[in-house]
Parts: C-alpha cells; structure tokens; sequence
C-alpha cells in the first residue's frame, strides 16, 4: 500500500499513507512551536491523541478536549473564545467531522473578530485563519480536505461557514487512526461519503475533475466498506475507505452538495440519527427523483461498481438498488417509517425541505416543487425509490 503526498489549487497538502501520523512532528515544525490541538474525549480515552502528542516532543501543545457530538454554534463560540486565548501559533484537529469543524473554527476566531455565528454563509470570513493541519480519525465527512464548517442551531437546523480561508492547511490522513471505528460509526461514516460522491457526481455545479474523484470514490466504497464493517482490523479496506472518503470531500467541496444532504437534515435531529446515516436513508429517494436530469452519471456509477444495463435509466435504477444493498448491509435503515416517522410527518419533512434547508437545493439538478418535495418524502415513508 503505497503512500501518497500532494498539493494543488483545490486541496490543501496532502499526506496519506499507512503511519503517516509519524511525521506530525515535523511538520508542525514548519508551522510554529505552539498549537492548540482539539480532539474528543473517546479518541483521549483509546490513545490516538497520546500517538499524535508523542511524535510532538519539543512542541507545546495545548490541548482542547470536546465531548462527542455534532456541534452547535455554542461549541463553536467556546472553541473560538478558548482559541484566541491561547496564544497558539497554529491549530491541530484529530477526530471526526465535528472535532475538524471545531478545529477549523479554532483556527479562523483568531483572525476574525467577533460571534461565529456573524460568519455563517459563503465568502464572508475576513481574513485567513492560524495554520491548521487536519488529522481524520474516520472515514466519512472528508472535512480534512473541504471549506466548509457545518453548525447546528439549538433546534437542529444546520447552518455552514464556506469558504476557501477555512480551508486546512495540511491533511494528514492515516488509515491506521480509523482501526478504532466501531462498526456503527464505520457504517456512518461511509455512507457518508457515499453520499458526498454521489451528491457530487449529481450537482449542477460538477465538473469533469470532480466526476472522476466522486466515480473513484464511489467505487471504493462498495469495494471496502463491507470489509471494514465486518473487520474492525482490516487495514486495507481501511486504507481504502480513507482515501474514497478524501476523495469525495475534493469533489464536494468543489462541485457542493445537493439535495440529499437537504432532505436529510429535515428528519435527523428529530430522531436523533447519525448525520451519516440520515443521508443513506434518503439518498435513494433523491437518487431517483434526479433520474431523469442525471440518468448517464448514475450509469457511469453503476458501471464502476460492476453493473451493466442495456440503457442509462436501466443502469442508474441498478445503481440505486445496488446503493440501497449496500446501505441495508450495514446497517442502516431505508424508510422513514423504520425510524418512527408518521405518515402525517410528510408535510411537514417537505415545508421543512424547502423553508429550513434550502440552502442546498439551488444545486440540484431537478428544482424541487411543493408537490416534488411531499412526493420524495412519500417515497421515503414507503420505502420505494419509484411508484
């Protein structure tokens, strides 16, 4: 398994490979001598944040411990308050998604005055942030590699910081830091990424470099996430999980998401669901209700994953029945009604869709009507991506 170390326009540097972790050291060195690190209390309790401050020696770390959950623009004002006092020259994440976030927002409240909350929406941080390296210990969001800072308010409407100043200044992605994934947190996080990809490969605003990271991704995924479901200690499924997951960030985080994510958020802080999980539910259902605008990228999927059809729309029915296998295997539930959800609750999934989380719609490629949204939600309900 063969390492890998980059940089480009779209991405910070990149570091992946296999005890990549061991040169941490170094290049914090490049950064500064004082960092402010955040991770969360379980990844403190299985000792990945002792393998990361034990390659730090000479280095003053201050360390920052958050509790695991995904976080609210209070967890964001307390990181940032406790960021610009501490006189760190530079900023370390370990951790998942939220523990990134918080990280990138560590970095940016120093060089930017004022609530976080005054930041929410794209472009509108003043000034870049302290250095930050990004260190994931799963393999799902791709924050590593993204600009975006995703919040959540007290009544669980998610809100986002986008923009390029947020942007990690070195990824150091280790496989062997994902071994400790549980398999809930694996399947979450996968699917995760799955959706990114897919949402990607759908977006109004793809392109053709982001449609081959999103279809590599894609991939791997089917290929690995079985594998690393069913054995904790599998590196190379790991190691592939970890570089789909990074992959699928790149896309996302140049082409942006769609709908999928959108009609996730309007049920998943109801029902408590792992945001992972939340959008496997209704990836399917967004799936087929972009079909007719994206039928030749969801055969360009289904043919990467092995699936031959005589037509597209054959292909890309294929591709969702094959992406809702794989969702049901690990795990993961498929309709609403299995979460608990009533039939009444359609309407107001779909008022919620396009009044509390439109923010996303604009790239999809379908426009989403009232009547379109009570109807993805009906299938969603039902469990039928198509009458």
């Amino acid at each position: 398994m063969k390492g890998l170390e980059s940089g480009s326009l779209i991405s910070p540097r990149i570091i992946f490979g296999v005890d990549s972790i061991n040169g941490i050291g170094g290049i914090a060195l490049e950064f500064g001598r004082k960092f402010m690190l955040l991770t969360d209390s379980a990844l403190e309790r299985a000792g990945i944040l002792a393998k990361v401050t034990d390659r730090m020696k000479g280095l003053e770390v201050v360390v920052h411990t958050i509790e695991p959950h995904e976080p609210y623009l209070e967890d964001a004002e307390g990181v940032a308050a406790a960021a610009r006092a501490s006189g760190c020259e530079g900023v370390i994440g370990v951790g998942g998604g939220s523990v990134l976030d918080l990280a990138k927002i560590a970095s940016i409240a120093p060089m930017n005055p004022g609530p976080m909350e005054g930041y929410l929406g794209r472009g509108k941080l003043l000034k870049k942030g302290l250095p930050l390296i990004a260190i994931p210990t799963t393999s799902g969001t791709g924050s590593e590699v993204t600009q975006a800072i995703v919040l959540s308010t007290q009544d669980g409407v998610k809100v986002a910081i986008w923009d390029p100043r947020a942007m990690p200044d070195v990824a150091i992605v280790d496989p062997t830091l994902a071994l400790s994934m549980p398999p809930s947190v694996t399947a979450s996080s996968g699917i995760d990424a799955l959706s990114h990809s897919i949402e990607a490969l759908m977006s109004k605003l793809a392109n053709p470099v982001t449609d081959c990271l999103a279809v590599e991704s894609i991939r791997m995924i089917f290929g690995s996430l079985p594998k690393a479901f069913a054995r904790r200690e599998d590196l190379e499924a790991r190691y592939h999980m970890s570089m789909a997951a990074l992959m699928a960030g790149l896309a996302f985080s140049n082409s942006s998401l769609t709908a999928g994510h959108a009609v996730s958020y309007t049920y998943s802080h109801r029902y408590r669901m792992p945001h992972g999980a939340a959008c496997g539910l209704a990836l399917p259902y967004v799936m087929a209700y972009n079909m007719p605008a994206v039928s030749e990228k969801l055969a360009r999927a289904a043919e990467a994953i092995g699936e031959r059809a005589g037509d597209q729309f054959e292909a890309g029915k294929r591709f969702i029945a094959r992406t809702m296998e794989l969702t049901r295997m690990v795990g993961i539930p498929l309709s609403l009604r299995e979460i608990g959800a009533k039939e009444e609750d359609i309407a107001i999934f779909a008022k919620d869709l396009l009044e509390k989380y439109s923010r996303l719609l604009p790239n999809n490629p379908r426009q989403i009507s009232q009547g379109d949204a009570l109807e993805i939600f009906k299938r969603a309900w039902e469990g039928k991506p198509f009458p």
